[in-house]
Order: structure tokens, then sequence, then C-alpha cells
């Protein structure tokens, strides 16, 4: 297994908010890519990226949120 880099936290932050904002992993990509964030390894981001990053920092699950009556919470939703 290769040497895993390092992702700064904000931009976790950004990916899982998008996600749970119902962006597509292949929206939230684009999305990164036309900012100009750089992938840890300082390349492009794909929508298999988006989903390696949030499997891995959620235990393998997916996230869904709910903003009803204005109050956010991030649900684990089981693969």
């Amino acid at each position: 297994m290769g040497r895993r880099s390092a992702l700064p936290q904000s931009t976790v932050n950004r990916i899982k908010e998008a996600r749970v904002d119902a962006l597509s992993m292949a929206k939230i990509a684009d999305t990164l890519n036309q900012n100009g964030v750089a992938t840890a390894a300082g390349g492009r981001w794909y929508a298999s990226t988006i989903k390696q990053i949030l499997d891995s920092r959620n235990g393998g699950r997916a996230l869904s949120g709910d903003t009803r009556n204005g109050s956010l919470r991030i649900t684990p939703v089981p693969a």
C-alpha cells in the first residue's frame, strides 16, 4: 500500500457539507476542480475520490442530511 497524503480537514469538511446538501459526488468533484482545490496528491478530483474520502471518514457509510426545522443533523446511512 502506498503512502497516504494528508488532506486538510477544511477540505474534508467542505466535501461532507456539500454531500449533506445533496450534491452528487461528481458535482462535488467538479466544483473542487473549478475552484482550484488540490487533492492530497495534487491531482484532479473525481467522484471516486470523493466517495473514498466520505467512506474512510465515516466508517464506510454514506452520509445523509436532515435540515428540517432549520437544524442540520448528519446521519450515517448503512451501505
